[in-house]
């Protein structure tokens, strides 16, 4: 009977540790790289178990750039030949890659270094799925690049429409003399938050590129606050001239 008290108290402490104290900590799965070449990316969106996951995101950040285009695959090490900020966004954002971490962004990680959702003309497009679907964004050399969920083409990616800045010369992604504007880019103005202009140069740039990443996205069910996954890289894509 003298251990009862003792008992009790040791029934308590766990309670406690188990109630108080200890957070539980909600994450989303980092989408498995997928397939890059110099005018496409193919990945597998999965579908989810994680009943707080609702969509997949894509970041872009288009960059303007005075270097000869590249043509194939672009690999880290000629970001800083193609616009030194898309090199140094990289190495802001890289330290979220790691998957041996828990370190995962927000989403104002990617809006302080001027990348945005990007949109699409058909809504929910990239809603959390039952079964895995395959997507593909493609930069065709005749017209607006566009997107391909299960192979089925399903209309042009759009530059983010809800951010507050004029688009020039409009919201798709293709190069025109109108994009490549250095004094229209960067966020001093009143166009083209979403372009980052050759660094101390003016007038028109020779070319444009695009960098993306996608993301899970879905909202922590105690606090309401919006979660992200680890980002994986789609590419840097060249904008083919029309």
């Amino acid at each position: 009977m003298k251990k009862k008290p003792f008992l009790l108290l040791i029934f308590f402490i766990i309670i406690g540790f188990t109630t108080c104290g200890i957070e539980e900590y909600f994450y989303l799965p980092q989408i498995p790289q997928g397939s890059e070449s110099a005018n496409e990316d193919s990945i597998t969106l999965p579908s989810s178990s994680f009943y707080y996951a609702s969509s997949y995101i894509i970041y872009y950040k288009i960059y303007l750039s005075n270097a000869a285009p590249f043509l194939s695959t672009i690999n880290l090490s000629e970001f800083p030949s193609i616009n030194s900020r898309l090199a140094e966004d990289w190495n802001n954002l890289s330290r979220f890659f790691d998957s041996t971490t828990t370190n995962v962004p927000s989403r104002s990680d990617f809006s302080n270094r001027g990348y945005f959702e990007l949109e699409f003309e058909t809504a929910n497009i990239l809603s959390i799925g039952t079964t895995d679907r395959s997507l593909r964004i493609n930069f065709p050399s005749s017209d607006p690049a566009e997107i391909y969920i299960n192979g089925t083409q399903s209309g042009p990616i759009l530059r983010n429409n809800n951010s507050g800045f004029e688009h020039s010369p409009d919201r798709y992604f293709r190069n025109s003399s109108d994009l490549r504007i250095n004094e229209n880019a960067g966020t001093t103005g009143t166009h083209n938050h979403d372009i980052a202009p050759v660094p101390n140069s003016t007038g028109e740039a020779l070319n444009a590129y695009v960098c993306m990443f996608i993301v899970t996205s879905g909202t922590n069910p105690i606090d309401f606050n919006p979660i992200l996954s680890k980002p994986t890289y789609l590419g840097v894509f060249l904008l083919q001239p029309h």
